[in-house]
């Protein structure tokens, strides 16, 4: 009998063959890794029984690459309020990942192996992975490292349209560089800058007339413009253009077959462009690198991966540009060498977090001097960053950071934001998530953190610098790149005085009490919803290295609250398109939560530290009958789920001088 299950990222609904039972398919449309139940797990009736809103059966589609997809009812339950039924899926993501959180060793201890960008662990005992017997592959350093001051100022003025949104007008090499170029509008090329930013100088622009695209890319070196052109009469083809010149340099057309797609593109070294595409042809698919001479528009040589699973949301290149590497659906990396060839090597990461819930890959970058891959897991419950060393192959989970919360990367734009989901800090060890979340590599702890004002909206790529980062901004009828600095050095100093145990009102170590005060429940009973906020609370300090004792000095006080949330009505999506909703003109009454946070010392009862969290969905995703019990339960599960990666100071210092880790910059608006 067949099996339904449903993409927790996109809500793609796939039935399949009991032979999956308990294995892992991936979603044709997203890419993310889903597990399907065993039948064990189930009861014969769960096909249908379960769901309240059942859809008609998927219609037909070209097939997938590898597995053709399975048509199926879609039988779960997707609650919006108002408008927001039309955009269901960008909005989920962002009212289930509202805040974020870290998970440093319990001891709070620093290790210097771990998590750092650019370093290989020295002592470290790495265990070894698939693919790392007769290892041939090694670090690929750029062919320029970048020479950044300790102080980056910039202030670039950008030209183009004013009515352009912010993001779009600003595009950055895929690997570290210096160089950024800006004035693109929505579809139009002509006249975008090139700026070296260690100088603070132009050194080029576009001076022709680039055909109409939408999908660009920059090359390290500052040298040229590539985009695929929005031209129905030719889909795979691409123009380079010279910003040294301004003028056209030469075009090529990757397949010039229908049945073949090109799913991504960038720069494979000095003059190279590289693509990557797939297609049927004598009877099953081919995958495709082209690695293509620029000067000359041709085709330099092609590299064919047979049927390995090339995830092309998930994937990036090594400084030097020889390697390749993506993340399939079971966090397996595929490396390809772009010059020598051959079969992919493959390394094996983690797919289970500790809840035994499954991970999937959310972004992937090299190293600076190409020495290590890191890569960006993500799970209900769990967070981790996992990196292999270039030089053997080797991946050591005891050096993975890893924190509690679904994703690091939500704050605020976690659906919409254009940079990568994972960068490398230049001239230190750590990492920027999401271009939100900064993490020290050797503690493996999140020291700082972006906000935005609620009526603040940039989507924007973001560059780390030494001193912070490169945002693009609007003000006085102009936008503009500048640096919106973060207190580096005040941060260092401040996890130095944690290393070494110095006077803090608070920090990891100190026993501390847990107090969680719940009232004006809507549904359910007191003394179950404290039990189960405790035990998320518990685990949630035991991981930042703090003792939870019966009585202490510090105390964390919680107070829990319900109300009344939105009226949300029911609608059901399009089986061919999740974001197209039909309202059934069931409702519901949602339930509002409104979380409040206090560190507080016992003597005098001094307020150390407050926030709070109104935790008030918009929209839900359920299974069931649509009734207002279901509804607060959904809430409260994925309110559980922000709680255990809500920003809770784990440093509180006495100096003034010094910083609370972690803490935070608003985005300028």
């Amino acid at each position: 009998m067949p099996i339904s299950v449903q993409c927790e990222s996109c809500f793609q609904t796939y039935r399949v063959g009991d032979d999956k039972a308990g294995k892992a398919i991936k979603c044709k449309d997203c890419g993310n890794r889903i597990q399907v139940p065993s039948r064990a797990s189930r009861s014969d009736d769960d096909d249908e029984s379960e769901f309240a809103a059942p859809r008609t059966a998927r219609p037909a589609r070209r097939p997938s690459p590898k597995k053709k997809r399975a048509a199926g009812p879609n039988m779960t339950v997707v609650i919006a309020g108002g408008a927001a039924a039309g955009i269901v899926v960008i909005g989920l993501v962002i009212f289930l990942f509202t805040r974020g959180g870290s998970r440093p060793p319990a001891d709070g201890a620093a290790n210097p192996a771990a998590g750092v960008a650019g370093t290989a662990g020295p002592g470290a005992a790495a265990s070894p992975a698939s693919g790392t017997a007769g290892w041939k592959l090694s670090a690929d350093p750029p062919a320029a490292p970048v020479n950044w001051p300790d102080k980056l100022e910039v202030a670039i003025t950008i030209p183009g349209k004013e009515s352009s949104s912010l993001g779009v007008e600003v595009s950055y090499p895929s690997t570290t560089s210096p160089f950024v170029a800006v004035g693109f509008d929505f579809y139009e090329s002509e006249g975008a800058q090139m700026w070296n930013l260690v100088t603070g100088k132009q050194t080029g622009a576009i001076r022709g007339k680039p055909f109409r695209a939408n999908k660009r890319c920059v090359s390290p070196d500052g040298k040229y413009l590539a985009q695929e052109l929005l031209d129905p009469n030719n889909p795979d083809a691409f123009e380079f253009w010279s910003f040294e010149t301004g003028e056209l340099v030469s075009k090529i057309v990757v397949d010039g077959d229908p049945k073949f797609s090109t799913h991504l593109f960038d720069f494979a070294g000095p003059d190279q462009f590289v693509t990557y595409s797939f297609g049927p042809t004598g009877g099953k698919y081919a995958h495709r690198f082209k690695i293509w001479d620029i000067p000359r528009g041709k085709l330099a040589r092609q590299i064919d991966v047979g049927n390995s699973d090339v995830n092309q949301y998930t994937f990036g290149f090594s400084p030097g540009r020889r390697y390749f590497a993506s993340v399939d659906y079971e966090n397996r990396i595929f490396i390809i060498d772009l010059q020598a060839g051959g079969s992919p090597v493959v390394v094996a990461l983690p797919s289970k977090s500790k809840h035994a819930q499954n991970l999937s890959a959310k972004g992937l970058t090299f190293s600076p001097d190409g020495r290590q891959i890191a890569i960006l897991l993500a799970g209900a419950k769990e967070t981790r960053i996992a990196t292999v060393d270039m030089q053997t192959g080797k991946h050591n989970p005891d050096q993975d950071a890893v924190f509690a919360g679904d994703d690091l990367a939500g704050l605020h734009n976690a659906a919409s934001y254009k940079g990568p989901k994972l960068a490398c800090l230049p001239n230190q060890a750590g990492y920027l998530v999401n271009g939100e979340v900064w993490i020290d590599g050797p503690t493996r702890r999140v020291v700082w953190r972006l906000t935005t004002a609620p009526d603040a909206y940039n989507n924007a790529p973001r560059l780390p610098v030494p001193n912070g980062f490169l945002a693009s901004l609007q003000g006085s009828g102009a936008r503009r790149l500048t640096v919106v600095e973060i207190p580096w050095d005040k941060i260092q100093t401040s996890l130095k005085a944690i290393e070494a145990r110095q006077p803090a009102r608070i920090q990891p170590g100190t026993p501390v009490m847990l107090d969680v005060q719940v009232s004006n429940l809507q549904h359910g009973d007191v003394a179950t919803t404290k039990d189960a906020l405790t035990a998320v609370l518990t685990e949630r300090l035991t991981a930042e290295g703090f003792e939870v004792a019966e009585q202490a000095p510090i105390v964390l006080q919680v107070n829990y609250q319900e109300g009344a949330g939105e009226k949300l009505g029911e609608t059901q999506r399009n089986a061919r398109n999740p974001l197209q909703q039909t309202a059934t003109g069931r409702t519901v009454q949602a339930t509002r939560a409104d979380v409040g946070f206090s560190w507080l010392r016992q003597e005098g009862k001094v307020v150390l530290w407050s926030d709070e969290l109104k935790f008030d969905p918009q929209f839900l995703v359920f299974t069931g009958e649509a009734n207002d019990q279901n509804a607060h339960k959904s809430m409260f599960d994925n309110l559980k789920n922000a709680l255990a990666a809500f920003p809770i100071p784990y440093f509180v210092p006495e100096d003034d001088s010094l910083r609370q880790l972690p803490g935070s910059t608003e985005l300028p608006k």
